[in-house]
């Protein structure tokens, strides 16, 4: 039995389709890595970032702590 050989073209063919759509595959993954370490990194610099006000607000109400300074600011995590 012999193998027709326009099957074997299409099976060449549908190997580098596979093989295509595995670098493509590859290359969303390395996307969505660097997508999370730059989520990780926008937490880390929001909770500095919260950090940050808390230690001014601290600040501000040992500078004037007779005076009657507004609630501070409402930070969520």
């Amino acid at each position: 039995m012999t193998r027709d050989p326009r099957d074997e073209a299409r099976l060449r063919e549908v190997a580098g389709l596979l093989e295509k759509a595995e670098a493509c595959l590859d290359d969303a993954q390395q996307v969505i890595d660097h997508v999370r370490e730059d989520q990780q990194e926008i937490r880390q610099a929001l909770t500095q970032q919260r950090e940050a006000v808390g230690i001014a607000w601290e600040a501000l109400t040992h500078l004037h702590p007779q005076e009657s300074l507004p609630h501070p600011p409402k930070t969520e995590n």
